[in-house]
Order: C-alpha cells, then structure tokens, then sequence
C-alpha cells in the first residue's frame, strides 16, 4: 500500500509540473520552479504521515461507502477545473501575459 500510494502521488504530482511547464512553454518559468519545491515538499510532507498511519491513508484513499453519485459528478468536475487552472496558469505566466505582473 505504501509503494503504491507513493508511486501514484509522485506520478500525479509529477504530472501537474508537466501541465504548467509545458502550457508555459518554456523551463526557465520561476513561479512554476517554486510551486515544484512546494510541491516536493508536500510529497515528502505525505510520506511521513504514511509512515506514521497508514490505516488513515487507506482509508482517505478510498471513497465512503454511501457515497453520493453527485459527490462524484463534482468531484470529477473539480478534476477538469483543477487542470484547466495550471494549464491558464502556465499560458498566462509564461506565453500570453494576460494578467499584469506582481514584481
């Protein structure tokens, strides 16, 4: 369970970085490089709470057994806005510059 869960996390983490860098278009885009570091350091945060419970892993992992069709319409649907938010994100910090910059 703990290989597995790790592997999926770094996998999904790892694929959201692949979003922003490549809807930004280039590598050298410094707000995409802090939000990696956070989010490595969010991984590493993650393995330590696995080792220390992972019964609470386990179950946070899994949906409820009365589990609401609708919760799972939204929750899919926050998925979609989820993405769409890193792929906006990346197009306007590192190709379109839709938003002013905050320097």
């Amino acid at each position: 369970m703990k290989r597995n869960y790790l592997i999926k996390h770094f996998f999904g983490t790892f694929l959201f970085f692949a979003i922003i860098f490549v809807s930004a278009g280039r590598i050298d885009y410094w707000q995409g490089l802090i939000y990696v570091l956070i989010g490595f350091i969010m991984v590493l945060l993650n393995y330590t709470v696995l080792r220390i419970d992972s019964e609470l892993i386990k179950e946070r992992s899994r949906p409820g057994e009365d589990t609401k069709k609708w919760d799972k319409i939204i929750l899919g649907f926050s998925f979609l806005v989820t993405i769409s938010m890193y792929v906006i994100a990346g197009l306007d910090s590192g190709r379109f510059h839709w938003s002013t910059d905050f320097h």
